[in-house]
C-alpha cells in the first residue's frame, strides 16, 4: 500500500484481492473494518515507482475530459514520444497500444492526438471523433487558402 496527495486528497494504492489487479482509491472514501482482517505478503509495486503510477493515472482521472485512443505503435515506440505525465499507455500486443490521456478540453484532446504525428482510432469518447471532424475541415480549408 502506498498513499499520496492530489488535489487536496489522499490516494490509497492498494492490491483488490476481488479484482486481481492495483486500485487507486480515494482515503475519503474508505471505511475501515474491525478487525483488520488477515495479514497479507507484500506485492512488488507495479513499475517499481508508486509516485509516478499514482501521478500517471490520478493526472488522467482527475481532468476533465479523457479520451483512449488506438495506436499502431509498440507501447514502448509511443512511450518515447511523450511525456509519461499525461497518458496512460497499455500494450495490446506487440504492435499495437491504447494511449489514454485526460485534459481540461476536448479541443486539447484533438490537439495532443494530432500531434504525435502517428495514426490513431478513437475508442472513446465520441464527442472527441466529432471535434477531429470539425477541426480537420478547419484544417483542409486553411490549406485550400493557402
Amino acid at each position: 500500500m502506498f498513499s499520496r496527495s492530489a488535489n487536496r486528497r489522499w490516494y490509497l494504492l492498494a492490491w483488490d484481492v476481488e479484482r486481481a489487479d492495483w486500485r487507486t482509491f480515494r482515503a475519503d472514501r474508505i471505511e475501515p473494518k474491525i478487525p483488520a482482517g488477515p495479514r497479507f505478503a507484500p506485492r512488488e509495486l507495479p513499475g517499481g515507482d508508486v509516485v509516478a503510477y499514482l501521478g500517471e493515472r490520478l493526472q488522467v482521472a482527475l481532468s476533465q475530459y479523457q479520451a483512449t485512443l488506438l495506436m499502431p505503435r509498440s507501447a514502448t515506440r509511443l512511450a518515447e514520444l511523450i511525456t509519461p505525465t499525461w497518458a496512460l499507455i497499455e500494450p495490446v500486443h506487440e504492435h499495437s497500444c491504447t494511449l489514454t490521456m485526460g485534459v481540461d478540453s476536448m479541443h486539447l484532446l484533438a490537439v495532443f492526438a494530432g500531434m504525435l504525428d502517428v495514426d490513431f482510432e478513437v475508442v472513446g469518447p465520441p464527442e472527441l471523433r466529432d471535434h477531429l471532424a470539425n477541426l480537420g475541415e478547419r484544417y483542409l480549408r486553411a490549406a485550400d487558402r493557402a
